[in-house]
């Protein structure tokens, strides 16, 4: 295997071998807009051949730039921050860019300092999940003059861009699912509407397709977000008699902790009780049952975003608020009311 070079000395074999010069070599690595896509090609491929990795510190140090976005989010234990975070690496990766993350745990207070420690690593734009920030923090940002866009929902009318879902219409959608059913009696789990605007705003949509329908046998209760707080809900909330023939959980996670419980409560899912979740994770597919869930594309979500914020910089075009579609997928853990 040949070994890696890097440094100015490789430059100028990489230059060499695709006829061009040490400066034009540099334009290439340093994204510049100048160099004809023939030119790019011919460089690119000679790095190949050499096994040319560019000195980025090099690189950062020259232009005065880090070449770094920040992202903030609140968990890395849930697979939807995974593959969102994977889109925008993989985007970022093709300009030269890397990704710094950091989490909060759902906490103002620890986004606030990890924001502050992001900026202490020059970081060149910022990722933050909702809507929802500490406004002094929202103000540093806005001083430092710092490109930021807001994950995980869409809010045209919010002050900084937004790129994310319509998180009400589709807790509207599924609820309208579970109505077009027969079911009149519902149970909602959800996670601390407190803490995260995103469920929040997926409950206000439940309950507005609901009343809207003219139901109300409606039951609410919270939890934390992960498999073991969604079993230990289903037993809490599942004690037969059941008085609900519908159970709406606003996270994927949530829902999988009750189809994991409920078999060993008695209860047949979707025989005696439907079950919905929230975000269509890889394995919503392949659970027993599997899973009826909004699907948000948080890898589109991730390339938008990213690309969205290196526009921004290099070519200080604004960054506009996107709506991504998400829609709902019907599989097995949904179904008919049971008959009385």
């Amino acid at each position: 295997m040949n070994k890696a070079v890097s440094g100015q000395s490789g430059v100028r074999q990489v230059a060499k071998l695709a006829g061009v010069s040490v400066a034009t070599v540099s334009r290439v690595f340093n994204q510049a807009s100048t160099v004809r896509p023939d030119t790019r090609d011919k460089v690119m491929a000679a790095a190949k051949q050499l096994n040319y990795v560019p000195n980025s510190a090099a690189r950062s140090l020259t232009m005065n730039r880090s070449y770094t976005i920040g992202i903030v989010i609140p968990t890395i234990d849930n697979s939807i921050f995974a593959r969102f975070i994977d889109a925008i690496e993989q985007t970022l990766a093709t300009r030269g860019y890397g990704l710094i993350v950091a989490t909060c745990g759902f906490d103002r207070y620890s986004e606030s300092h990890r924001v502050e420690e992001l900026l202490k690593m020059g970081i060149e734009g910022l990722i933050l999940s909702g809507a929802e920030h500490d406004e002094a923090l929202l103000e540093l940002i806005a001083a430092r003059n710092l490109p930021l866009v807001c994950t995980s929902l869409f809010d045209a009318a919010y002050p900084w861009p937004t790129i994310g879902y319509d998180n009400y219409s589709m807790g509207k959608a599924i609820t309208r699912h579970l109505l077009d059913h027969g079911h009149r009696q519902f149970h909602i789990l959800s996670g601390p509407r407190d803490l995260i605007d995103r469920t929040r705003i997926r409950v206000q949509g439940i309950l507005d397709g609901l009343h809207e329908a003219g139901v109300s046998d409606i039951s609410i209760s919270e939890t934390e977000l992960n498999f073991a707080a969604g079993c230990q809900a289903a037993k809490n909330i599942l004690t037969p008699p059941l008085n609900f023939t519908a159970l709406l959980c606003t996270s994927d996670v949530l829902a999988m902790g009750v189809l994991l419980e409920a078999p060993r409560l008695g209860i047949r899912v979707p025989q005696q009780l439907s079950v919905t979740g929230f975000d269509d994770q890889d394995w919503a597919a392949v659970s027993n049952p599997g899973l009826t869930s909004v699907h948000t594309p948080s890898r589109r979500m991730g390339d938008a975003t990213a690309r969205a914020l290196m526009d921004n910089i290099e070519q200080n075009t604004a960054i506009a608020s996107q709506l991504i579609d998400s829609h709902l997928v019907i599989r097995d853990s949904s179904g008919p009311a049971p008959s009385v």
